[in-house]
């Protein structure tokens, strides 16, 4: 599961097994870490985390119909509930291990441990357009059948769901992915010291998303101590 360019820290999996030990009900188990560039050099002072960090945080968002996920790579789960799920679903491509956590967290927290134990090589490789849409497309997809299960609703099949958006409800939302596409785009390139494709995209993602883009960089270049 995890990439063959990212790195795992030492005492990653100590400490998640140790987690695991101490909080059997915790079905997953990710960690946060810092997006590296091609020459190993973190590009963000902002750790990643994509998944609440205590019960009580998990079973929040699950009150408030939201999905929580953690960096595929860092997942350590318990074996018995993937088996359960049948796994990954290949019908998801891009975004099998959202769905898959997404899954596993009907049978318990979804967790990640507050310690930055792991480098996710951020590189061109994860810049395809395609895959962008059809990633935030997913996952859109993935936190409207959450929202469904909590009220209780029978959830759209993923082919009922691509059906039912119109025309101009796809526009908005290519709209917006686009916006969040050459921001993901800036801070790679600034990472990876292509300056001029950086400005590229930069330039693009102010005219789509200037507010957005912002606080964004703000995030990542002066995150709070928090993080």
């Amino acid at each position: 599961m995890m990439d063959a360019d990212d790195i795992s820290l030492p005492q990653r999996l100590e400490k998640q097994v140790q987690a695991a030990q101490k909080y059997p009900d915790v079905v997953v188990w990710g960690v946060k870490g810092y997006n590296i560039n091609c020459a190993g050099n973190i590009i963000s002072k902002r750790t990643f985390d994509n998944g609440p960090n205590t019960e009580e945080e998990f079973y929040t968002m699950q009150r408030q119909g939201k999905c929580v996920s953690v960096l595929n790579g860092t997942a350590f789960f318990k074996k018995e509930i993937f088996l359960k799920e049948c796994g990954y679903n290949a019908t998801f491509k891009v975004a099998e291990d959202s769905d898959l956590f997404d899954r596993m967290s009907d049978h318990g927290p979804v967790l990640t441990l507050p310690d930055a134990l792991y480098l996710y090589r951020f590189h061109g490789s994860n810049s395809c357009l395609h895959n962008f849409v059809l990633l935030k497309t997913l996952l859109e997809y993935i936190k409207q059948r959450r929202q469904a299960k909590h009220c209780g609703a029978p959830p759209l099949s993923l082919e009922a769901f691509l059906q039912q958006q119109n025309k101009w409800d796809r526009l908005k939302f290519y709209y917006v992915t686009l916006g969040h596409f050459y921001r993901h785009n800036t801070l790679m390139y600034y990472g990876e010291k292509r300056y001029w494709r950086m400005i590229f995209s930069l330039l693009f993602a102010t005219m789509l998303q200037p507010q957005a883009l912002i606080l964004g960089l703000r995030k990542h270049l002066f995150p709070s101590k928090a993080h």
